[in-house]
């Protein structure tokens, strides 16, 4: 099991739904963020392989030292891929474009995704405060997707997401290629168009993801109650916030 981080530090200017633009301050969110996860992901060593960062806007290395020190303190494994992804496409299609790339483009280069047979993925600038009890619970059978809030039950959530390699591989790797913001075909259709297309079973994640963090679309920060977490972790063991499929 390996957990994939998708992201951009420095993505064009003229990228669709793509709130904060300052490098700088993306940057330190970034970094922040994968700081704590590998945090997280120190207190789960015995279910999980490490953590890839995948960046599509081609960020200097020097940028991840303190990341890469912290890694190495913690004993978590931590590979860094960057590459230059197809600035034209990213702007005519959206973000959700350039995520379903970056992730396509790991799951194909990353060493440490070779030697996994599950991959949990998680959007950049997030973390998730409970995730090591989330990790500690996975099934690597199964493919999980929580729905993004209880007025869209019929579609899929693409902050937060796991299933087998084989399965994205054979599923889900070019589905990002749909994707046009401008139209409002957002990733979440297209990961549920997959779904839907080829009947694929889903869960919802054993625990409700405690997120915090920075939306990369709309910029607003993640918060949660914890005494709602309580509800909703038990509304989780009854399949609530499942993914409605279409037959």
């Amino acid at each position: 099991m390996v957990l994939l981080i998708t992201g951009a530090i420095t993505p064009g200017k003229n990228v669709p739904n793509t709130k904060l633009l300052d490098a700088k301050e993306r940057k330190a969110q970034y970094v922040d963020a994968l700081k704590k996860n590998i945090i997280e992901i120190s207190k789960v060593h015995t279910y999980i392989k490490g953590i890839v960062y995948a960046d599509n806007s081609m960020p200097e290395l020097e940028i991840f030292e303190e990341c890469e020190s912290l890694a190495r303190e913690k004993n978590v494994k931590l590979e860094i891929i960057r590459f230059l992804g197809d600035n034209d496409l990213l702007m005519k299609k959206g973000k959700g474009y350039g995520e379903g790339e970056i992730t396509k483009y790991a799951i194909l280069n990353s060493s440490l995704i070779s030697e996994a047979d599950y991959i949990l993925k998680l959007t950049g600038r997030i973390t998730i405060d409970n995730l090591a009890d989330i990790i500690k619970r996975i099934d690597k059978k199964r493919c999980y997707f929580n729905m993004p809030n209880r007025t869209l039950k019929n579609m899929c959530d693409t902050r937060f997401y796991a299933m087998p390699v084989k399965l994205y591989k054979a599923q889900f790797i070019n589905a990002y290629e749909n994707v046009n913001d401008n139209e409002g075909h957002y990733l979440e259709h297209c990961m549920t168009d997959v779904i839907n297309d080829n009947d694929i079973k889903t869960w919802n994640f054993p625990l409700y993801p405690k997120y915090n963090g920075v939306s990369g679309s709309k910029g607003h920060v993640y918060t949660y109650n914890k005494y709602k977490c309580v509800i909703k972790d038990l509304l989780s063991k009854f399949g609530y916030y499942k993914v409605k499929t279409v037959k």
